[in-house]
């Protein structure tokens, strides 16, 4: 079975813990409103007093059995849901660790490459859309990279080779052509104000 080959069940526990106890609470509330529209009937039938001892033992018989049956049922319907639980949160939380690590990445300087999620993980758009946002700082950074460079070449064969006075005009237009360009490719990024 797929599930059992995982190497890490809870990759996010704070969130899948969440996740699994909420899911308990509303299979708690669940059963205590059976247990209150099936044993509460009974319970006040039994303490009435008012009826016959068969109407008293058929109450009491009944209770008995509801309670050996439906305990019975309940505790593998428990323990199923809290591991499909954890297995459904996994897919939740197995993105959300993908995307904690490109943001990391993000934050030290480097742009990680495309990033993949496992065949069946929820945010497959999410990370379709981070993956575009990625290619597109890629296309950006390599266009400011071929400027800087282009631009540091031309200020190098300047200081190296000054020549007369009007190569040297010729030479500062260049610089100056290429330090627009370069401007113009660092002008696409923007600060959100």
């Amino acid at each position: 079975m797929k599930f059992f080959r995982r190497h890490k069940y809870l990759v996010d526990w704070k969130l899948q813990v969440t996740l699994l106890l909420i899911s308990i609470g509303y299979i708690l509330f669940f059963i205590a409103i059976l247990v209150v529209v099936l044993f509460l009937p009974l319970v006040v039938r039994l303490n009435s007093g008012g009826e016959t001892a068969w109407q008293g033992y058929e109450a009491a018989s009944q209770v008995l059995f509801l309670h050996k049956r439906l305990w019975i049922a309940f505790i593998p319907g428990l323990l199923a849901i809290a591991i499909h639980s954890i297995a459904t949160s996994h897919r939740i939380a197995g993105p959300l660790y993908r995307f904690r690590q490109v943001m990391a990445s993000m934050r030290d300087g480097t742009i990680p490459k495309s990033a993949r999620l496992r065949k069946g993980d929820f945010l497959q758009r999410e990370m379709k859309a981070i993956n575009e946002m990625l290619e597109s700082l890629c296309l950006r950074l390599s266009d400011i990279n071929k400027a800087e460079a282009s631009l540091s070449e031309c200020i190098r064969d300047c200081v190296q080779k000054p020549g007369d006075r009007q190569e040297l005009i010729s030479r500062l237009d260049q610089i100056k052509q290429r330090s627009d360009n370069l401007a113009e490719k660092i002008s696409h990024l923007k600060y959100e104000a």
